[in-house]
């Protein structure tokens, strides 16, 4: 009798939790945080109207650090594209420790430019988006004195290509 109990709490157990994690987001979530435009990244926080200031850093920080994965990914593989289009079988190696270390710097130095540009409370949640501006990722391309002009150029095409929407999608949003 007891094997048979355990048995159904074992196999209800794994149903139960897949019911949990397929909870749809809050209905009210601005329609900007699941997919912000290019260049801008979406965090929340739990808002508390007496810890309105810790709620924001939350959400500030949760933002950025959406931000920084898109931006590190996205100039890592503009960077590994240059390489592959531009050197040997050799250029490889060299890409991805020249495509980490310069999405790593290029991220470092335009968050320090980001800004908010939307926050919004919803169902007791704040909502941000942190946005950088183009100009301020291709502005550290060109600080780097260990790339080469036409690695500089190309990435700036590729930046103004893949972000240069961004003003247009922010109007387009209301912002």
């Amino acid at each position: 009798m007891v094997q048979l109990f355990l048995l159904a709490m074992l196999t209800a157990a794994p149903a139960e939790a897949g019911k949990k994690n397929k909870t749809p987001p809050p209905p009210n979530m601005p329609s900007w945080f699941m997919t912000p435009p290019a260049g801008c990244g979406g965090g929340s926080a739990i808002f508390d109207p007496m810890m309105r200031e810790i709620s924001k850093v939350e959400a500030d920080t949760n933002a950025r650090a959406d931000l920084t994965r898109q931006v590190q990914s996205s100039v890592t593989s503009m960077v590994k594209t240059h390489y592959a289009k531009n050197t040997g079988p050799g250029g490889a190696t060299q890409s991805s420790a020249s495509a980490e270390s310069t999405a790593k710097t290029a991220t470092d130095m335009s968050l320090l430019g980001a800004r908010t540009v939307a926050s919004e409370v919803s169902e007791g949640n704040l909502y941000l988006m942190v946005c950088i501006k183009p100009e301020s990722l291709v502005a550290s391309f060109n600080e780097m004195a260990y790339l080469d002009d036409a690695i500089k150029t190309a990435l700036a095409t590729e930046v103004n290509t893949a972000y240069g929407s961004q003003a247009e999608q922010l109007k387009t949003l209301g912002f």
